[in-house]
């Protein structure tokens, strides 16, 4: 299965430390929102971090994650950012735990057969 979401970021981190609690707040820098592709344990979040467009990967359900995967330029003109906000004959999803961007190419679109009704153009 997979799904899409955008949130705004803002992590709250409880720390324990010799009978001490204490919480550190953390906000990374220009994240506006963040738009996740994800099949289960398999998670890509796409969006701005330092005034860069970039994808990040995480293989364990978000606990960790792999930066940077992909960086472009947010003014750069490309299918990899514009899917985020839906376009029609597009689809994201994740499969096999890989980041695929698909194109319909008939009518028949993602109902028919890969590399006849539609195609992978992008994966990461």
């Amino acid at each position: 299965m997979t799904f899409v979401k955008s949130q705004n970021i803002k992590l709250t981190l409880s720390i324990l430390q010799i009978g001490i609690r204490a919480q550190l707040k953390v906000s990374e820098p220009f994240v506006i929102s963040w738009t996740y592709v994800s099949d289960g344990l398999c998670w890509y979040r796409k969006g701005l971090r330092d005034e860069m467009y970039v994808i990040d990967k995480s293989v364990d359900g978000g606990v960790t994650w792999e930066l940077d995967l992909v960086i472009l330029d947010p003014t750069e003109d490309s299918i990899i950012m514009t899917i985020d906000a839906g376009v029609a004959g597009y689809r994201q999803e994740v499969r096999g735990c890989v980041l695929y961007i698909d194109h319909e190419l008939t009518p028949l679109g993602f109902a028919g057969a890969e590399n006849t009704d539609w195609e992978w153009i992008y994966y990461t």
